[in-house]
């Protein structure tokens, strides 16, 4: 009886640790990303867009054109 609890426990904290990490992972870089777009658009499949004005902004493409 002990063992099986004991086996159970850990296997039930290993399954919610592993959905904790996924959860915090996926936020974190949503949030770094929103930070930093300029640093993590071209790594995020986005293209960096120079303006006329000075600005940029990056656009991440649906469908890419065909090159």
């Amino acid at each position: 009886g002990f063992w099986v609890w004991l086996a159970s426990m850990l296997a039930t904290g290993a399954v919610i640790g592993a959905l904790a990490m996924a959860w915090i992972a996926g936020r974190g870089d949503a949030r770094e990303f929103g930070q930093f777009p300029g640093i993590y658009c071209g790594t995020a499949g986005g293209q960096v867009v120079e303006q006329d004005n000075g600005s940029s902004y990056c656009a991440i493409w649906i469908n890419r054109p065909d090159q």
